[in-house]
């Protein structure tokens, strides 16, 4: 595989490369209903699709922006705290029983490689999620969107820390956001289909093992 010949560092997406792609209507349900927030489905529908939509709009995840622009979208009572407990409660943001397969890729690059994770949202959420995972041994870095979000080349950047960019590759699922952002800075790129089917990501996985 050539684009790994004298790669030091490998840089993965979260959602939709490292683990398949989650459902995230039910756990913004849970928060709602955990604090006694009325709403019907189109309420839902909007609160959800403004989280997804923050990152479009502003340049790092900062819990009282995040807050004030899904109240704005939304006309929900959304409060910081509801997040805190949407972040805290990050059991509700993975799978179950994740596939084998993503563990095996893990153990095969460990040894050879130092692995980052690069992700947009709060790096607090996203450090609970691996841990729950039993990922987060896997990782020198992880490196969430406080900061700086994708296609930020600040935000490569920071992954990158002191390993030149000629020997980093990125690894996602979002070519706007993980692979152009990355190009553009003239890292090396492998793009991976987004997917919910457990079946299919296994496939994906699989075929990302022989690539690497």
């Amino acid at each position: 595989m050539k684009k790994l010949d004298n790669k030091k560092k490998i840089i993965f997406d979260f959602d939709g490369t490292l683990i398949p792609l989650i459902d995230f209507k039910e756990p913004v349900r849970k928060m709602l209903e955990a604090f006694d927030v009325s709403y019907n489905e189109d309420d839902l529908d909007k609160c959800v699709r403004a989280m997804q939509d923050y990152e479009k709009y502003y340049d790092r995840y900062l819990i009282t922006w995040y807050t004030d622009y899904v109240k704005a979208m939304t006309n929900l009572p959304i409060k910081e705290y509801m997040f805190v407990y949407y972040i805290l409660h990050a059991e509700n943001l993975i799978i179950n029983d994740c596939p084998k397969e993503i563990y095996s890729l893990l153990d095969s690059l460990q040894d050879s490689y130092q692995l980052v994770v690069l992700s947009n949202f709060f790096g607090l959420c996203l450090r609970r999620r691996l841990a729950l995972l039993n990922m987060l041994k896997y990782f020198d870095n992880v490196v969430g969107g406080d900061l700086f979000v994708k296609p930020n080349p600040e935000a490569f950047y920071y992954a990158m820390g002191d390993i030149p960019v000629k020997e980093c590759l990125m690894i996602g699922d979002s070519f706007s956001n993980d692979i152009l952002g990355a190009r553009d800075i003239g890292m090396d790129t492998i793009y991976v289909e987004s997917t919910s089917d457990i079946e299919r990501y296994k496939t994906q996985i699989k075929c990302l093992k022989k690539m690497l």
